[in-house]
């Protein structure tokens, strides 16, 4: 009983059959992903389908949700009702199309696929791991491996994420000047290696900085610019917090 009244529990409404199933269910995944980026057991997702424009549905639906117990509604959705959740969660949505698969390798972030099958259906799937040879999808609660050169043929190009800003600066550049960011930053690299000596910056993105960035960038071969943009924070994130999912293991990037 402690448990239950600890938890938060919000219903979805989306449409996950019909028409529109491939937004429902990309909704679902990523909203699962957001939920592990925030490591919360407490916030718990009952998803229940809504259809589009099938007001018995989603009435059916609604019914279900409270009978659960749930105090918040979400839905039915859209992609920007969705990207609006996601920054509540301090999280951002980011909508990748004609992409590259050496993009989703350089992103190592679990996110959602689109595949075309040989019947020219389209399907949302889960990416959850990559490695030289396969990927392993997730659709609902199974996971599937498939070979690479399947799932690039049938890919469309598509890739959904999220990841988690740093509210104080969208980047950081050689000259900057902010004291909030560039204490985290240092802090984050501290995390990072321990026997890093605290620079003396005076809120400014010294040489001495970058060139510190630049050695990480180089050393999780990712672009090295000395720029600490959205790759680059996304990956101090995960080498700072291990709770958060990536794509590759290590034997692998």
């Amino acid at each position: 009983a402690d448990e239950d009244n600890k938890s938060i529990r919000i219903g979805l409404l989306a449409p996950l059959t019909g028409t529109y199933s491939e937004l429902g269910n990309s909704l679902l995944f990523s909203l699962q992903l957001a939920l592990e980026e925030i490591n919360d057991e407490n916030v718990i997702i009952v998803p229940r389908d809504s259809g589009f424009n099938e007001k018995e549905k989603l009435n059916k639906a609604i019914n279900e949700i409270k009978s659960n117990n749930v105090k918040v509604i979400i839905g039915p959705i859209t992609n920007e009702e969705f990207e609006n959740l996601a920054s509540r969660f301090g999280l951002k949505l980011e909508n990748e199309t004609d992409i590259f698969f050496k993009t989703i390798e350089n992103l190592n972030r679990p996110g959602v696929v689109h595949l075309i099958d040989e019947n020219s259906i389209l399907s949302s799937y889960l990416l959850v791991e990559i490695d030289e040879e396969s990927v392993v999808l997730m659709s609902g609660k199974s996971n599937d491996e498939m070979e690479l050169d399947v799932f690039i043929q049938n890919w469309t190009g598509s890739f959904n994420y999220l990841w988690k800003p740093e509210p104080n600066f969208t980047s950081l550049q050689l000259g900057d000047e902010n004291q909030e960011g560039l204490s985290w930053l240092q802090d984050q690299l501290f995390k990072i290696n321990n026997e890093r000596e605290f620079l003396i910056t005076g809120g400014r993105f010294t040489k001495a900085v970058y060139n510190e960035v630049i050695e990480l960038q180089k050393k999780n071969n990712i672009e090295q610019d000395g720029i600490v943009g959205q790759q680059t924070l996304m990956l101090i994130n995960q080498l700072t917090n291990t709770e958060i999912p990536t794509l590759t293991k290590e034997s692998y990037r």
